[in-house]
């Protein structure tokens, strides 16, 4: 006989879940663009900038390359994501 008991998670373990399923699709490659992390991070309101940082912790290359935006705007966008690295994620 199946037990047909469905575990409820906590708001916590809901976002850790799915932060670490966008994590996973994002790690894929070995690398990946900041703009990528800002896109699919968007859906799911989860904070590109810990993503990208938890990306590099992983060993995960994040490339701040975003054409359609000033290189001041990347460099910029780069630090507010340092900020994150200087954190115990």
């Amino acid at each position: 006989m199946m037990n047909n008991t469905v575990k409820k998670e906590t708001a916590q373990e809901k976002e850790i879940r799915i932060f670490n399923t966008y994590k996973n699709r994002l790690s894929k490659d070995g690398k990946t663009r900041f703009n990528v992390v800002e896109y699919l991070c968007r859906f799911p309101k989860i904070d590109p900038y810990k993503m990208a940082a938890s990306l590099i912790n992983d060993g995960i290359t994040v490339l701040f390359d975003d054409t359609s935006i000033s290189q001041e705007e990347n460099k910029r966008k780069e630090k507010l994501m340092k900020k994150w690295l200087d954190q115990k994620l």
